[in-house]
């Protein structure tokens, strides 16, 4: 009886080469993933614009039967006194334009309507609107 040995010349992939497309597919998620949260930040951030621009809105309808502004969302016919983006990221709430203390709720020249941002967005910062027209900060709210 005679027994060979035969060694197949199969190919395959070297250690060396899997790793090369490890470093590359490293390298490249490295790229990729940075540039996709930001990208959902500012589309989270859409939300934020959104619900601030309606409530800002609600606001003016108020101001033009009561002749001034307030504090109290429900006075605007929301159910609480902070209102939740409908995608429910931020958190919006009213507050005078000045920095003296309220005497009451009721605002005769500039409110100013802040949305704090919760969950996934908690990082980003508020976005904020007053009813002269300011929209801050600038940078967030150009894009």
């Amino acid at each position: 009886m005679n027994m060979e040995i035969q060694f197949s010349n199969s190919s395959g992939y070297t250690l060396i080469e899997v790793l090369i497309v490890v470093v590359i597919l490293s390298l490249l998620a490295t790229v990729a993933v940075p540039s996709y949260q930001e990208h959902m930040q500012r589309t989270r951030r859409a939300d934020g614009k959104a619900i601030l621009l309606e409530v800002m809105q609600a606001q003016e309808r108020y101001f033009t039967e009561n002749i001034k502004y307030t504090t109290k969302l429900m006075d605007l016919d929301y159910n609480a006194d902070t209102v939740e983006s409908h995608e429910q990221f931020y958190l919006v709430s009213a507050m005078r334009c000045d920095v003296t203390p309220p005497m009451s709720n009721d605002i005769n020249e500039c409110v100013k309507l802040e949305a704090k941002p919760v969950g996934a967005q908690s990082t980003d910062g508020s976005l904020f609107i007053d009813s002269y027209g300011n929209q801050l900060p600038p940078d967030k709210w150009s894009r």
